[in-house]
């Protein structure tokens, strides 16, 4: 039995939390140049508020739940549930990054982007119905993730880490 290719508006909503995470992620690599500040706690702020909206996006689309894209993507209540807790470790990850990355001097916009990309391909990975949509989930969390290993360029530590990490 084939797929219908015609538009349903309920798998943009059963996609929301990666939809909002992507676009914050892009937004906030936008702003880095932008705002210009090394150490500005805004970038962690904006984080926060999509990661607060994702988990909204996720509530929100588990009352729309169900099969999206074809069936490769299930929302349901165990999807919901790894989201929601993704989301959350997130953002218990972004409180005590605003000390370190302080305290490295090191640019905010960029890692709180690639902490976003991480999270939105693990929350990809929590509603794979199909075991391309896992592969793909699992390289854009990782390929986020090898770079936040190897983040502190200066360091001799991190980049021994990111190689490794890598290999």
């Amino acid at each position: 039995m084939f797929a219908s290719p015609v538009f349903n508006p309920n798998d943009i909503i059963r996609f929301l939390p990666e939809i909002i995470l992507t676009v914050a992620g892009t937004l906030l690599m936008v702003l880095d140049p932008v705002i210009n500040r090394r150490s500005s706690h805004l970038f962690g702020h904006l984080s926060i508020l999509a990661l607060l909206a994702g988990i909204a996006g996720a509530v929100y689309g588990f009352w729309h739940g169900g099969p999206a894209f074809s069936g490769m993507l299930m929302v349901d209540g165990f999807a919901t549930f790894f989201r929601v807790l993704v989301m959350v470790v997130g953002i218990l990850t972004i409180l005590p990054s605003y000390r370190f990355l302080d305290r490295q001097n090191a640019e905010t916009g960029e890692f709180h982007a690639l902490l976003l990309f991480s999270i939105a391909g693990q929350c990809l990975m929590a509603t794979a119905n199909d075991l391309i949509i896992i592969f793909i989930g699992l390289e854009i969390s990782s390929i986020a993730s090898y770079v936040l290993a190897g983040y502190l360029r200066d360091d001799k530590r991190a980049n021994e880490a990111a190689l490794k990490y890598f290999l």
